[in-house]
């Protein structure tokens, strides 16, 4: 018998994950390795996952689609709000218009992957 993951708990480690990263200081994290934009790449996954996780935790519910709407606004919602107590909580770190943008695009992306995904089980 093949166990089925606890998404509620992956999600709220996930969430935990996000906002410990979101509002602690940080310095000094430059990698060897040289990608454009890394931060905003990060930025774009963390809010990605956070969409899959809480969607999955879910996703049990019948309506799906008010469901992909609920979840979309948390994550952004969730994405702002972290972006504005950067603002409140650290001196070193300030909201960004950017990284609301890539937090926004993960979690939109993630609604478009999960409704491809949901359309092809015949589910949406």
């Amino acid at each position: 018998m093949v166990r089925k993951p606890n998404y509620f708990i992956l999600a709220i480690l996930w969430t935990i994950l996000v906002t410990v990263l979101s509002l602690a200081k940080i310095e000094g994290l430059d990698t060897p390795i040289n990608i454009p934009n890394k931060d905003k790449v990060v930025h774009f996954v963390f809010y990605f996952l956070f969409f899959i996780l809480w969607f999955l935790n879910f996703s049990t519910r019948k309506n799906k689609t008010q469901l992909l709407g609920i979840v979309l606004l948390v994550s952004v919602g969730y994405g702002l709000l972290m972006e504005g107590l950067q603002g409140v909580i650290q001196t070193n770190r300030t909201p960004d218009l950017a990284d609301v943008v890539a937090n926004t695009s993960g979690a939109f992306c993630a609604l478009l992957v999960t409704v491809y995904f949901l359309s092809k089980k015949k589910q949406i």
